[in-house]
């Protein structure tokens, strides 16, 4: 039975060409149904975390989904600094620019998305959340660059390699302390502090797909996973610049894994998304005109 159970989990961690359609379906319904849902806070005069919830679940379904993936977080300020947070039910702060991070995804024919982003209430990110929100954005580029299927590439090497770009980062930024090393802040683990979870997970039939097999696994041809990197600084953290409290930034895509040998990049199947801050920022400057 324990063979079996392997093979079974094997052969669900490569997909075929069908589940991969499924799986970019689903990955354009969540993108789309985000969009949508950026340009809605963009409108709405009163923000309440639920309404947000509930468009994104809407628009979801209306696009095509037959279920969400799991219950959403969708958290404002210093409600992002929760993991799992999905009690959804505050109001968010134009007035004050808060950030809202929402971390939703859909079911297309029993095949998962799960996408994560950020964005300013008021339409505009200020100096700190740029300076936050562009670092966070570099490290998940990188990652999603090397991940591809060169027979070596594996998960924990791809979260390694997240921890020492955010960690150098953060240094940068007077998050963490320049005086300490980067070995020092890596070996000791203080970093978690701002970075409590691992760079990413398989996706497929499920959410955290495939979840026992483990993460050393070389990266193949077929394989989903996603990327992201998340920086989490709670309102009450006196360590760090003012400008920085009480921010939560995950930037989370789905990304398809290509052969090395072919020279095909990484394919990220919820690309549709916006991402970048002016791409945005523009999103929301459209809806208040």
């Amino acid at each position: 039975k324990r063979l079996s159970d392997e093979h079974v989990l094997q052969q669900r961690l490569v997909k075929s060409q069908a589940e991969i359609s499924l799986m970019r379906k689903a990955g354009w319904i969540v993108s789309e149904a985000l969009n949508n849902t950026i340009r809605f806070t963009a409108r709405e005069k009163v923000l309440e975390e639920w309404k947000i919830a509930a468009h994104l679940e809407y628009q979801c379904k209306m696009l095509g989904a037959e279920i969400m993936s799991f219950p959403m977080v969708v958290a404002s300020g210093n409600n992002a600094c929760t993991l799992h947070y999905i009690t959804n039910n505050q109001i968010a702060s134009r007035d004050k620019n808060e950030m809202v991070m929402v971390d939703v995804g859909c079911e297309y024919h029993h095949y998962t998305s799960d996408l994560s982003r950020a964005w300013p209430l008021n339409g505009k990110f200020n100096q700190a959340q740029a300076d936050l929100y562009s670092m966070i954005l570099h490290v998940q580029k990188a990652c999603i660059d090397a991940s591809v299927a060169d027979g070596i590439m594996n998960l924990d090497m791809l979260h390694d390699r997240s921890v020492y770009m955010l960690v150098d980062g953060l240094r940068h930024l007077g998050v963490l302390d320049k005086n300490m090393s980067m070995e020092e802040i890596i070996v000791k683990r203080i970093y978690t502090k701002y970075y409590p979870h691992s760079i990413g997970h398989y996706l497929g039939m499920d959410v955290h797909d495939v979840h026992r097999l483990p993460k050393n696994i070389p990266l193949r041809s077929g394989m989903v996973i996603t990327v992201e990197p998340g920086i989490y600084i709670r309102q009450d953290d006196f360590d760090v610049p003012e400008a920085f409290r009480g921010i939560g930034i995950r930037i989370e895509d789905d990304v398809l894994i290509h052969n090395d040998s072919t020279g095909q990049k990484a394919e990220v199947l919820t690309s549709h998304a916006v991402k970048e801050i002016g791409e945005i920022e523009d999103l929301m400057r459209d809806m208040k005109l």
